[in-house]
């Protein structure tokens, strides 16, 4: 009986950062510092631009631009709030992110399945050594027995 593993949503989204071919490096790490700054408990994700610029190196207008195209694909959605600072709030969208790992694993057991099948001919040699048989000479020089 074969088991079924299930993921946490957080773990399956980084995964399937990971292994989605439509997005740019810049996305896949901002979605990636964007779950490590999600609180677990309450499910809330609002790190400021600056923060997350600071910590992947990286300039304040690729993380705009890398969290609208997330927000452009899918896969999260920002949402504006707070008084004088107007942040972001950030919320996954996990069912496009199950969507995502449903297709990847059957494209992964469709592969699987390919190259399990054996598509050999049949073998036209012979199955075992042929009576008076005499010793050789090995003729290939990087296969030299002694």
């Amino acid at each position: 009986m074969k088991i079924k593993r299930t993921l946490s949503d957080p773990l399956m989204a980084l995964k399937m950062l990971l292994l989605c071919d439509d997005l740019t490096l810049a996305e896949r790490r901002v979605g990636a510092a964007l779950i490590d700054h999600r609180n677990h408990r309450t499910g809330q994700c609002d790190p400021g631009l600056e923060t997350l610029s600071r910590e992947l190196r990286i300039g304040r207008r690729t993380v705009i631009r890398a969290s609208a195209g997330l927000e452009r694909k899918g896969l999260l959605c920002k949402r504006r709030f707070g008084g004088h600072f107007h942040r972001n709030r950030y919320e996954f969208n996990w069912e496009r992110f199950r969507d995502l790992h449903a297709v990847w694993e059957r494209h992964r057991e469709s592969v699987r399945r390919k190259h399990s099948q054996q598509n050999l001919s049949p073998c036209g040699r012979q199955t075992h050594h042929l009576g008076g048989a005499n010793e050789t000479t090995q003729t290939c020089l990087s296969n030299q027995s002694k």
